[in-house]
Order: structure tokens, then C-alpha cells, then sequence
């Protein structure tokens, strides 16, 4: 091999190129540095380059980007008020007259047509936004909201309400999902479906029935409405639901479904003035029985011999003491 070096038929590979300059000058040697030259019979290195220095984005770029954000927000703010703008003009344009009268046609108070005004300007104020929405989501929120304040605003246009005192009930048994109400009212199945409606709550529910003409009384037109709150325990809202057919309205209250204990049973329909059932509480070590009584408490004041049995049961569970009547060990089977 040495032969061949000497007779120029190896060459020693040239020797790597200096290094560029390193802008960071604490990291790495200066350019300036002598290089050595490396024999052919030494193990290549890979040279790597200079040392890769990260640099951070100047405070200004952040600045530029919220600028723009803050600039296409104000756009489009500015897009929209031009919209409603717009529409409110047209609208205002329309020739409308709010008349005082109710939905008999009779007159209305002072105090009475201003919750009707009222309930029409926020009317004027949803067709105006839906005029300005494009979004098809968007649309469908604002249509719902306006088929509900028209309902508003016919429950305030009418004064002269009649109850329905009379019905019939099921369901209140145990593990029936489903209590149902039952109110007689002649020739509910030929209503339109916007004379008869009904709203839900978590404890209370409202049935309202527009225009119901009685064998009894021809030619008269009656307003009928049901509106029953502090129910005996709660409900789904989304899962209720009010069906008229024939002569009859049927009520659906969908019971909740409580973890311990399933459909529960309902003692009466409403609790009115009463106590509710206890409503037992995962989310407590003592289910939420303490809360209930300081309930209980507060609410009876004046009733010093109630409230002093009630703090006698507080300071018993507070001590974690056996309830009377039942043993504190496991019952054993016969």
C-alpha cells in the first residue's frame, strides 16, 4: 500500500473545509482557528455545520396577529350591524298597528296592554335578527324561539281564563315511567295545533286551550287553562308532551328515574302548600338529609315545638345515633 501511495496511485483524501462562523461566539472556537489536516488512514467525521441557534419571534409579531383578529372581529361586528340596521329599517317601514284589544276582541287595560306591547316588541326584535341570520342552525334557534313568544304574546292578549278542575290520572304506581293526565274537553281533537298548548318545568307543568265551544253554552268561545307547579316529584322537561284526540287532552309527564329507587310512586299529583318526598342525593354522604332539614326549619318558623323535634332528628344524624326501629345490624333471614 505504502508502494502504491509513493507511486501516486492512492491519494490521501483532502483535507474537510474549515467551519463557518459561529454567530454565537461563547459555543463554539473562532473562524479563525488552524485547522489540522486529517490522514486518509483516519476515520471520517461527519461534519454537522454550526451549531443551530433558536430564535424567538419579536414581541411586535404576536401583536400583528391580534391586530388582525381584532380587526376581522370589528368587520365583522360592523357587517352585522349594518344588517340589522337594514332590516330594521324595513320593518319599521311596515305599516302595523298593535291594537288594545284582547283575543275576544275586547278592550284592554292600561297595565295590561303594556305586558302586550312588551311581549310584541321582543317579537319585532327576533323576526329582525332572523332577517339578518344566515347560518340554516342559526335560523332554526331563532324560529323556534319566535313560535314561543307568539305563544307569549296570545297568553297575554287573553284575560278571561277558565280552570279545568276535573281530570282523571295514571300511572302513579310504582315503576310506571309515565303518569298521564286526563281532562275532558269537548271536540279537543279538531282544535288547530296552536289552540292547544302546554309547557314543562322540572316540578310544574302549564296547559293552555284556546276556543273550546260547550254543548251547554253555544256560541261562546272559552279560554281554558291548567297550571299545576310544585309537582310531587320532578320530571323531564324534554321527554313530556301534551296529545288532544277526540274529546279528550292527554297530559304525558315523564317521571325521572331516580338511581335508589327507579319510577317512584306519586301520593297525590301536586304537593300545593306540603311537604315534597325526600329526594335522595348521590353526590352526599348523608343524602342531602341535613339540607332538607335545615330546610324544614327555616321554613317553620313560629312552629316552636315542629322546629325543636326537627333539631332533636339533626343533632341524632349529625352523631351518626341508630334510627329507632331499626336495628343498626344486618337483618338476618328466617
Amino acid at each position: 500500500m505504502k508502494d502504491l501511495e509513493q507511486k501516486g496511485a492512492l491519494k490521501a483524501p483532502p483535507p474537510p473545509p474549515p467551519p463557518a462562523c459561529n454567530p454565537v461566539a461563547s459555543c463554539a472556537p473562532s473562524c479563525h482557528a488552524e485547522v489540522r489536516a486529517e490522514s486518509w488512514m483516519e476515520p471520517d467525521v461527519d461534519w454537522e455545520g454550526p451549531p443551530k441557534v433558536v430564535t424567538e419571534l419579536p414581541a411586535w409579531a404576536g401583536a400583528e396577529e391580534e391586530a388582525a383578529d381584532e380587526e376581522s372581529a370589528e368587520d365583522i361586528r360592523r357587517l352585522v350591524a349594518e344588517s340589522y340596521t337594514i332590516a330594521k329599517k324595513t320593518m319599521d317601514g311596515e305599516a302595523t298597528v298593535l291594537e288594545a284589544v284582547d283575543v275576544d276582541g275586547y278592550g284592554l287595560d292600561r297595565s295590561q296592554f303594556d305586558l302586550v306591547e312588551e311581549a310584541d316588541e321582543d317579537l319585532k326584535e327576533l323576526r329582525i335578527l332572523l332577517q339578518c341570520c344566515t347560518r340554516q342552525e342559526n335560523r332554526t334557534r331563532l324560529q323556534r324561539a319566535l313560535s314561543e313568544f307568539e305563544v307569549k304574546l296570545r297568553v297575554r292578549r287573553t284575560w278571561a281564563w277558565f280552570p279545568l278542575t276535573r281530570y282523571e290520572w295514571a300511572g302513579f304506581e310504582y315503576e310506571s315511567p309515565i303518569i298521564k293526565l286526563d281532562f275532558k274537553v269537548p271536540g279537543a281533537g279538531n282544535l288547530p295545533c296552536q289552540d292547544v298548548h302546554c309547557d314543562f318545568g322540572t316540578d310544574w307543568f302549564d296547559l293552555k286551550v284556546w276556543n273550546v265551544a260547550w254543548p251547554e253554552d253555544p256560541g261562546v268561545m272559552y279560554h281554558h287553562r291548567v297550571k299545576k307547579t310544585r309537582l310531587m316529584r320532578d320530571i323531564e322537561p324534554a321527554k313530556s308532551f301534551v296529545k288532544a284526540l277526540g274529546d279528550h287532552i292527554y297530559v304525558h309527564l315523564q317521571k325521572v328515574l331516580e338511581p335508589r329507587h327507579g319510577y317512584c310512586a306519586w301520593p297525590d299529583l301536586a304537593a300545593g302548600k306540603g311537604r315534597k318526598p325526600f329526594k335522595y342525593c348521590e353526590e352526599k354522604g348523608d343524602g342531602g338529609l341535613m339540607d332538607f332539614l335545615e330546610g324544614e326549619y327555616e321554613k317553620h318558623e313560629g312552629f316552636d315545638g315542629f322546629r325543636k323535634d326537627i333539631g332533636k332528628a339533626m343533632e341524632k344524624i349529625h352523631r351518626c345515633e341508630p334510627i329507632p326501629g331499626i336495628p343498626d345490624t344486618p337483618m338476618e333471614d328466617d
